[in-house]
């Protein structure tokens, strides 16, 4: 926007300056330069204004996404320790099928050199 303003005067006092005298011209320029300064300011005020509306609501955001994320993380830990005595379970049952299917193996192949010739 202030880039806008900027241009749109500074194409007027080029538009003046080809078409009046030097004094005049000049003031134009000055007048156009006054204006965007002016507007310049209006929209850097603007902007402060906007940031100082909407800064209690992003820190009131992020505090609530802080306690969320703390509340999840807290949650999460509490799951791994209820699962825990589920993975011991689930990991002695591998290794005891593990266990079974190397005593399988070797008893099968036991078996296969017994019958071999």
């Amino acid at each position: 926007m202030p880039r806008r303003i900027l241009l749109i005067t500074t194409l007027f006092t080029l538009v003046l300056a080809v078409g009046c005298d030097p004094a005049q011209a000049e003031k134009a320029k000055h007048e156009a330069s006054a204006k965007a300064a002016a507007a310049k300011k209006a929209t850097t005020q603007a902007a402060e204004d906007v940031k100082q509306t909407v800064k209690p609501y992003v820190e009131k955001g992020v505090a609530k996404a802080k306690t969320v994320y703390d509340k999840g993380k807290q949650k999460a830990g509490e799951l791994v320790e209820e699962a825990k005595p589920y993975l011991r379970k689930a990991k002695r049952a591998t290794t005891q099928a593990a266990d079974d299917l190397k005593r399988a193996t070797t008893q099968a192949i036991d078996e296969l050199k017994g019958d071999s010739p």
